[in-house]
């Protein structure tokens, strides 16, 4: 109770001190820093934030009252400029144009957060979701850290499975192993984004989007140029290495860069000493190509390689023995045909193999049942996306701008759980998800037009057709065999033998942007979306997977699930002056037919409840609604005080409603009929229960003192992240409260020359025991998780 204590104290501090950085202002319309909220003004792109600056590493550069951006993509690496490329000297056309964004959606698309992954090296971040974690003005996004590198990111109370990413539509083979984002170095990413909410027609159906970009190969204006890069980073806890070697070469007309990364590391330690299996190995290997095929039109292409080994997951069923990823993605762009102002078309295919199993020393210790039960443990997946997106467009950014386009998508996806009695090796039973597969078909239409001078007014709008379908032969689908060694069939466990469901899902949104004065502007918007149920909800065969918070969970699936559908208002306040940047947003949003989880059953040898059995089922009506904030202010040209305060509460208002599949007689035998949801679990939980897996209120807090200029030569950063207790639970999955904690981090960084970019810091410096309110405790016996302990990191970028 004192870390609960001690969690709602440093959170009002944190209010208030975040409530006086915000008063200086709060919003950031014309900054493309690490976090930029669209929709913008044509002038936003005139300053980046000093966040940003902690690594653009240009010390040559004039400090210009005005100077000009070089965005992102023109940077090879992310962190060092190419030659030539000064701070006051215009962009070349050819690197402009391998700097524009390749998205469909409009640039003014509202609630847009965007991180630069050049943030990456002064963080020692690891994935993409590992950088959003540590990222101040990442506020949208909860983050659930599985293990160093396997991090899975939660948009404003999004649950487990729920975001793929498009860009090319990735998505978790295993939602409860891999995630949509660990697949991506936070490196080899040019642009990320998230659009919290319903207010984007291109990305597909859904709630809220995700966007990776991968780093497209540079070109030169000036004749042929050849470069290349090297990384070095070390961290103290858990010995994680990691090195980086990457080549570039191109002129004007075509550009080719190819990097390898490899990472390795070992169990790190918790605040208390505990040791926390955490071991892994991990490659990837990145090549892009761009060719102009002639002034107007050019053709780029990537391809990805992930290959990670005995990736340990603590608190899990499974570890991971072998990750596998390729990814092939070609985008094609004219920006002047004859019939439009621009056309893009975009092709991809990516295929994810993953195997792991319980045959380790570590797992017993969090989930002692498995030894108990003589239980071993081993899976395999095989999961594929291919697609394609066509967009044509009219218009300029500044006038009536509109889009038109149409994707088609197909995912593919089989996952097999082999359970074997160690003392009956003839039983070999499999909890799968059968091979199946769901194709999506959709037009989608968006505009933006400036109705005067100072209000922008833009729309959008999608309709899909998605088909899903078993494709497993039947009759391997009769006799499978679950634990504890019952013969059921697939249509007896999902409850009916119809398993193919089609869905017409749609989104329409409505947003306006109103520059209050020429540093204030204020957004409100209204959208809806819907959001089919994904191939794990409908077809689930009964796998262990870890879903809820006490981690040993059986999932079962429902073909009969409706869409979720969400309407969601949203109120947006951004503020960027000469010294001050900020943004405040607040949403509430209505879940209609939310597709939650249902306590089916107990699984009871040592404990009250060792295994809970879960279902997905639909509840008539969700809510979720929250607020965040973020802002800095400029005291002088080198002290930068900062601060961000989140906060979300879901709640689920028709636990006392109808449950879509109703227990009979045993766990493997069900039926459908009208029953009462709150009649099943280990509580009641009455008509209203909080949503399982909602992160609590959290704050940060921080100073930066840094060189002064655009682009700092050196930086250091001090930040609190404060986290509050977190007392909303869901009760009828067992779920438990978490005490509240405070951490503190220091972060740093010098530019030593124009070639050598240094970096340390030390995270958790004062070595807080503490865990996450997602982390995995049993109910019963066994260990719980707990986060690092103090952990020391630095490394070295060089580049020539």
């Amino acid at each position: 109770m004192k870390g609960a204590s001690t969690g709602r104290s440093w959170t009002v501090v944190a209010t208030a001190i975040g409530s006086v950085v915000l008063s200086f202002g709060t919003l950031s319309p014309f900054q493309q820093g690490i976090a930029a909220d669209a929709p913008r003004s044509p002038q936003d792109s005139r300053f980046e934030s000093l966040e940003q600056s902690m690594t653009d590493n240009d010390p040559t550069a004039a400090d210009d009252d005005e100077f000009k951006v070089v965005p992102a993509a023109a940077w090879q690496p992310p962190l060092m400029p190419a030659p030539r490329l000064q701070n006051n000297v215009p962009l070349p056309a050819a690197a402009a144009e391998v700097a524009r964004r390749r998205n469909f959606a409009s640039s003014r698309e509202t609630a847009r957060t965007t991180l630069k992954p050049r943030e990456s090296t002064a963080r020692g971040t690891t994935d993409a979701a590992d950088m959003l974690r540590k990222s101040p003005s990442a506020i949208s996004t909860g983050v659930q850290r599985r293990s160093p590198i396997v991090n899975d990111p939660r948009v404003q109370g999004s649950r487990v499975g729920q975001l793929p990413t498009v860009g090319s539509y990735w998505l978790p083979a295993r939602i409860d192993l891999d995630t949509v984002l660990s697949k991506f170095d936070s490196r080899i990413l040019e642009e990320f984004s998230i659009i919290p909410g319903p207010f984007s027609a291109s990305h597909g159906p859904g709630f809220h989007f995700m966007e990776t970009r991968l780093r497209d190969a540079s070109r030169f204006d000036d004749g042929q140029e050849t470069h290349a890069a090297s990384t070095l980073e070390y961290q103290a806890n858990g010995a994680q290495w990691h090195g980086r070697q990457e080549l570039w070469t191109g002129d004007e007309n075509w550009g080719v860069r190819a990097g390898y990364s490899q990472r390795g590391g070992d169990d790190y330690q918790s605040g208390n000493g505990s040791r926390i299996p955490s071991g892994y190995q991990s490659g990837t290997g990145d090549f892009a190509a761009g060719f102009n095929l002639d002034s107007d039109s050019r053709i780029d292409v990537h391809y990805l390689r992930l290959d990670q080994r005995r990736v340990d997951l603590p608190g899990q069923a499974f570890n991971i023995n072998s990750l596998v990823t390729d990814g092939v993605d070609v985008v094609y762009r004219n920006d002047a045909p004859a019939w439009c102002d621009q056309i893009t078309l975009e092709g991809w295919y990516n295929r994810t193999k993953l195997s792991g199993d319980s045959n380790n020393t570590t797992t017993p210790l969090f989930l002692p049942i498995l030894k108990v039960i003589d239980f071993a443990l081993q899976t395999d997946v095989d999961s594929m996306s291919t697609g394609a997106r066509f967009a044509m467009t009219w218009g300029e950014e500044g006038h009536l701008q509109s889009t038109l386009g149409a994707n088609a998508t197909h995912v593919r996806q089989e996952l097999n759980e082999f359970v074997t009695f160690m003392t009956n090796a003839s039983f070999k039973g499999n909890s799968p998800i059968p091979r199946s597969g769901q194709t999506d078909v959709g037009l989608f239409w968006e505009m933006s037009e400036p109705i005067s001078e100072r209000f922008v007014l833009n729309a959008g709008a999608r309709a899909d057709f998605i088909s899903s379908e078993v494709l497993e032969d039947s009759a391997n689908l009769a006799h499978l065999q679950t634990p504890p060694g019952t013969n059921d069939s697939l249509a007896s466990l999902l409850g009916t033998p119809q398993f193919n469901r089609d869905f017409f899902p749609w989104l329409a949104y409505l947003t306006g942007d109103l520059a209050l004065n020429d540093e204030w502007t204020l957004t409100c918007g209204v959208g809806h979306g819907e959001r089919p149920p994904s191939l794990t909800e409908l077809y689930a065969a009964a796998p262990f997977m870890f879903l809820v918070q006490n981690g040993l969970n059986s999932i079962t699936g429902d073909p009969e699930l409706r869409p979720e559908r969400m309407t969601q208002l949203h109120l947006a306040l951004r503020v960027e002056s000469e010294r001050s940047r900020g943004r405040v947003r607040a949403f509430h949003s209505w879940v209609q037919d939310a597709i939650t989880f249902e306590a089916a059953g107990l699984f009871s040898i040592q404990g009250p409840a060792d295994s809970l059995q879960l279902r997905y089922v639909n509840t008539d009506l969700a809510t979720l609604s929250g607020a965040e904030a973020f802002g800095e202010f400029d005291v002088n040209d080198w002290w930068t005080p900062f601060a961000s305060i989140a906060y979300t509460q879901g709640t689920d208002r028709t636990r006392n409603g109808h449950f879509a599949t109703k227990l009979a007689t045993s766990t493997s035998d069900t039926k459908k009929e009208p029953g009462i949801r709150g009649d099943s679990g280990p509580t009641t939980g009455g008509s209203h229960e909080p949503l399982p897996g909602i992160l609590p209120l959290e704050s940060r807090i921080g100073v930066r003192w840094h060189s002064s200029g655009p682009q700092p030569k050196w930086s250091l950063e001090l930040l609190a992240r404060i986290v509050a207790e977190q007392d909303r639970v869901a009760l009828s999955l067992l779920e438990s409260t978490t005490a509240g904690f405070t951490t503190w981090h220091v972060r740093g960084r010098w530019q030593a020359n124009r070639h050598c970019l240094l970096f340390a810091g030390v995270e958790n410096f004062t070595n807080k025991q503490y865990r996450e309110h997602q982390d995995f405790r049993p109910v019963g016996p066994g260990f719980s998780v707990f986060q690092p302990g103090a952990s020391f990191f630095a490394g070295t970028d060089l580049t020539w």
